[in-house]
């Protein structure tokens, strides 16, 4: 976040952007956490609670960005020196990357560990350095009892698991890029003048649209995500939930039509 705040180019923006995501593990972590704490019948209920985090963010990071953006202008009194002129949206990262910080903390300190005997890196390399001879060991064992075990009976767990994990992967990525598409065109088309095909809008009411919408989105999915999914099942959700991005795209040309009505 810090990089992003002093980036003065876009090659530097991107970089930033893309560091921030390559160490943003939070969802893995909150997604992993609440599946060791739930079961199938809570699973619902407990996931419904993850969009809250992100409501949250939603909220309150929009009007931080937006209130605290070029604070040379909005609070000369005590950011008018040249530095914050310079580095305009450096103070609106100071501010998520002291929480985040502060999150890590509470987490490391608070947070208990599942696995009862974990394994350092070191062991584990061990461990794959090792996996050849383990694979020999286990050709000669096989050799050994092969004529024990029909060949109709032999494990075919493994190219089943990869298939499925492909599978997700797969879904998973494509509701990924729809998400993180949507949630990075939305302020491009509000802070775009109307003449190109944007809404022409100013940093603070980018921040109180998207903090709304933050809102809104989080209060929705706590109380109907999980009825949805108990109605429609995992699979219709998901199908759902990628076809309703058909009707936001579309809005957005919508939304720069009627905005340029006299």
């Amino acid at each position: 976040m810090l990089c992003f705040g002093f980036s003065k180019t876009f090659l530097g923006l991107v970089m930033s952007r893309a560091l921030y995501s390559t160490w943003n593990a939070n969802v893995g972590v909150i997604k992993g956490t609440i599946a060791e704490l739930s079961d199938g019948t809570n699973l619902a209920q407990m996931v419904a609670f993850v969009p809250v985090t992100w409501a949250t963010g939603g909220t309150i990071g929009p009007l931080t960005g937006g209130f605290l953006s070029h604070p040379a202008e909005h609070f000369p009194e005590i950011f008018g020196n040249d530095f914050w002129r310079k580095y305009p949206y450096l103070l609106p990262c100071i501010v998520p990357a002291v929480v985040s910080t502060l999150c890590w903390i509470i987490v490391y300190l608070t947070l208990r560990e599942t696995v009862r005997t974990p394994k350092s890196l070191r062991s584990l390399c061990a461990r794959s350095a090792s996996s050849s001879t383990d694979l020999v060991m286990a050709g000669e064992s096989q050799e050994s009892t092969q004529l024990l075990i029909p060949r109709s009976e032999e494990p075919k767990f493994l190219w089943e698991l990869l298939t499925r994990l492909l599978i997700i992967a797969a879904n998973y990525g494509l509701l990924a890029l729809l998400d993180i598409a949507l949630r990075t065109l939305q302020p491009v088309i509000f802070s775009t003048p109307i003449a190109l095909g944007g809404l022409g809008l100013v940093p603070l009411s980018i921040g109180k649209v998207l903090s709304i919408t933050g809102f809104l989105n989080g209060f929705i999915q706590l109380l109907l995500f999980a009825r949805i999914h108990i109605y429609l099942g995992p699979k219709r959700t998901y199908i759902t939930g990628l076809l309703m991005t058909v009707p936001v795209i579309v809005a957005f040309p919508l939304m720069n039509y009627v905005s340029s009505l006299p």
